[in-house]
């Protein structure tokens, strides 16, 4: 695979490489005894780790809110802030607008 000075690699090439790399990594990897015994110890690992996690979780479930007064306190600032926000938004928008068209000019200095 040559290819002329600047020009941009070819993609295919390159991932036929890159695989014919990988293969040969993994051949070699799959014939180490060593390497063998090393990952079968990790999964032993992970699945001695994995028996000695509890299944149920060890804090209480979460309190469901009553019904009733205040139920809706927390949704009501949210909605009261949004709208504020949204205002707040407009103004900005009317402005950028008087500016584009001409309409504000600045404050004199001073």
């Amino acid at each position: 695979m040559t290819t002329e000075p600047g020009a941009p690699p070819d993609p295919a090439a390159l991932l036929r490489d890159w695989m014919t790399l990988v293969q040969t990594e993994l051949a070699g990897l799959a014939g180490d005894r060593e390497a063998l015994e090393t990952w079968q110890a990790v999964a032993a690992l992970w699945a001695n780790a994995a028996r000695l996690v509890p299944h149920d979780p060890p804090w209480p479930a979460p309190v469901v809110a009553a019904s009733g007064a205040g139920q809706f306190e927390e949704r009501d600032a949210l909605l009261a802030r949004i709208d504020a926000l949204e205002r707040r938004i407009a103004d900005l928008e009317r402005i950028a607008g008087e500016v584009a068209a001409g309409a504000v000019r600045s404050k004199p200095s001073g």
